[in-house]
């Protein structure tokens, strides 16, 4: 038995359920909270969603295990806070989606905050368009993991909305001048439109990782999330 506040979860669908779950997630709000006692059939609606997609930090089975590992570098694995983020911005198709599902807290910090590129894009349209130019820009920046090197906008427009969004605050980024000098501004921004909302074991969400920014606060205590990158299903032939 879970004691999350469900009416304060985005989008709750109760049960998850990958019909229900697909019916938000292909609307403009593309974020989904849900509950589940039971990693397997976490990782079965992963499936059914789309391909689940190895990372150099997953199981063979695609599940990363996210919590804190003494001595990791990467701040996704430790205690600090996570800033505004997507999942894989360096490589040419980042996955689609982002499956989270809390595994153990203490309810000392770990709250989740999203926001959604197009609400960016409006805020910082109306207080802010010089933020919004840096961010838009065909150089906005350079994303380096591995073998893999993208030069791209961190929000990229398509008909003035949101079509991808790209961004991480850690040693694999470089970010241009216009960004460096808007930052703060372009942080501001993102919390004055983003969603907060806790976890607690047995819950989680599904995010479109090509729509949403997406971080988590600093926490005490024990925590640990499951997750899981899944693509679209690759089509036969």
């Amino acid at each position: 038995m879970t004691t999350a506040v469900t009416s304060e979860l985005p989008n709750f669908i109760g049960d998850l359920d990958i019909a229900a779950a697909r019916k938000v997630l292909e609307s403009r709000h593309s974020l989904v909270t849900f509950s589940c006692d039971d990693e397997q059939k976490f990782l079965d609606a992963a499936h059914e969603l789309g391909e689940v997609l190895l990372h150099r930090d997953s199981d063979e089975r695609g599940i990363t295990a996210i919590k804190e590992i003494a001595g990791e570098v990467q701040v996704g694995l430790t205690k600090q806070e996570l800033l505004f983020h997507t999942d894989c911005p360096a490589i040419p198709a980042p996955p689609r989606w982002i499956m989270i599902l809390c595994r153990e807290s203490d309810g000392q910090g770990g709250e989740t905050f999203a926001c959604l590129g197009d609400d960016v894009v409006e805020h910082l349209r109306q207080k802010d368009p010089a933020a919004l130019a840096a961010l838009t820009a065909p150089e906005a920046a350079i994303f380096r993991t591995g073998p893999d090197t993208r030069i791209c906008p961190i929000i990229e427009l398509d008909a003035d909305e949101a079509a991808q969004v790209r961004l991480r605050f850690d040693r694999h980024v470089h970010f241009s001048w216009d960004v460096t000098r808007h930052v703060d501004a372009i942080l501001t921004g993102m919390r004055a439109v983003s969603w907060r909302f806790a976890l607690t074991p047995g819950m989680g969400y599904i995010i479109d990782n090509t729509k949403w920014f997406h971080g988590r606060t600093a926490y005490r205590g024990a925590r640990e999330a499951s997750r899981i990158h899944v693509g679209p299903r690759a089509e036969n032939g």
